[in-house]
């Protein structure tokens, strides 16, 4: 299936009041109207796990595995969806989702999520991994909003594991992966960290009366010290938070817009605002959006430490955080953020939504040619909470 074809031109100005936000409001019904349904028909498989790859034509791609990461991704998915559609059907799915979920990929002997297993629960991978840690957490967080009855004893049973088995007295943040092999000298990731903020301040809003904000507060110290050294957060970091060859030392756009959305979340709960996500968010556009009108006006993969292009092609996952990014602040009068969130709106239907139909390109090269041969059910999660955050945005109505 092909994708319409790219847009060509950016508009010059601030649009008008009247039209600032039609391709934002385009992508909600299609994220709400087109793609959650498909996803609650086609998406879960007969063994009751979630689908984790489709082809171009909307046909399940077989898998071997079942991972957690994309497990907990899609509960959060339907759970989100529920509560804030108040939609029965999308709670229910959210349910057995996780209770699947739970039954196949929780390790009982040492506590913690693994990393993959079959879909009928014989363990694949046992490694208890710190990426992977954050989305259970993130998905119960909207079930205990959803009344799960028995989400605060794995909330608690699922941080357990998390301190005991990945946590790094010493250098802190987290270790990667357990158990720890001497002989794997893994660089430190900035992903597993910012997910995990994402879930401990889902939790502290969720109600849970736990230590999230305690939690939430040491990662954003560790990063924020990381982000004034490094002018940005990079992906790597060796063992003890210095930086990483210079081969590993690169910089994400979409990854500076989702810090700086949580960045600005953190800081509400303390009632203020984040200069650091600003900064982030200013870096990320600075340097990682297509400027050359003749391609699809969209965030580069990856940049430099000094902003020099590295990798030209373009996912869409930095697209929709970028417009959640700048959605929000649209809500408190930016009309340039409008604007930016608008544009990348038309850009993700224009150049990745495969002709309105529920599925999407999943990378394009420079030129907006589709590269992914298939679509993967885990990046539903960006695209949903896009979606809401834009609806609330603009007033709640989808």
């Amino acid at each position: 299936m092909q994708g319409s074809a790219p847009t060509r031109a950016a508009p010059t100005g601030i649009p008008s009041l009247e039209d600032a936000s039609a391709f934002i409001r385009r992508l909600r019904r299609w994220s709400f109207g087109i793609l959650l349904p498909f996803f609650t028909e086609k998406g879960v498989a007969e063994s009751g796990a979630f689908v984790e790859e489709f082809d171009l034509t909307q046909r399940p791609l077989p898998a071997a595995a079942i991972h957690t990461r994309v497990q907990a991704r899609m509960v959060y998915v339907f759970a989100h969806a529920a509560n804030m559609l108040n939609e029965p059907r999308y709670a229910e799915i959210a349910h057995s989702g996780f209770e699947k979920t739970a039954r196949t990929l929780w390790n009982r002997r040492e506590g913690g999520w693994i990393h993959a297993a079959s879909a009928h629960g014989d363990v694949l991978d046992v490694r208890c991994d710190a990426y992977d840690q954050a989305f259970p957490l993130l998905a119960l967080a909207h079930l205990r909003r959803l009344g799960m009855t028995d989400a605060d004893i794995w909330i608690e049973r699922s941080l357990e594991a998390l301190d005991r088995r990945l946590v790094d007295a010493r250098h802190g943040g987290y270790f990667e992966e357990a158990p720890r092999e001497p002989s794997r000298h893994l660089l430190r990731r900035q992903n597993p960290h910012m997910h995990l903020l994402e879930a401990f301040l889902a939790l502290e809003e969720a109600g849970w009366t736990g230590n999230a904000r305690e939690r939430a507060t040491h990662i954003v110290d560790l990063f924020s010290a990381l982000a004034e050294r490094d002018g940005a957060i990079g992906e790597y970091f060796s063992e003890d938070w210095s930086t990483p060859p210079p081969d590993k030392d690169t910089r994400q756009p979409g990854h500076q817009f989702e810090w700086a959305w949580l960045l600005d979340n953190y800081a509400r709960g303390k009632g203020g605002s984040s200069a650091l996500a600003n900064r982030l968010a200013s870096f990320a556009w600075r340097n990682g959006i297509e400027r050359d009108p003749a391609h699809p006006h969209a965030l580069f993969e990856e940049v430099a430490p000094d902003g020099k292009l590295i990798t030209p092609s373009k996912l869409l996952w930095p697209q929709t955080e970028a417009v959640r990014y700048y959605a929000r602040r649209a809500r408190l009068g930016d009309r340039e953020a409008e604007a930016r969130a608008n544009r990348l709106a038309e850009t993700i239907l224009s150049s990745f939504v495969m002709s309105g139909g529920p599925l999407w390109h999943n990378q394009i090269d420079r030129n907006g040619k589709p590269l992914a041969r298939s679509v993967p059910s885990r990046v539903l999660y960006h695209i949903v909470a896009c979606a809401a955050d834009a609806t609330i945005a603009q007033g709640g109505t989808t």
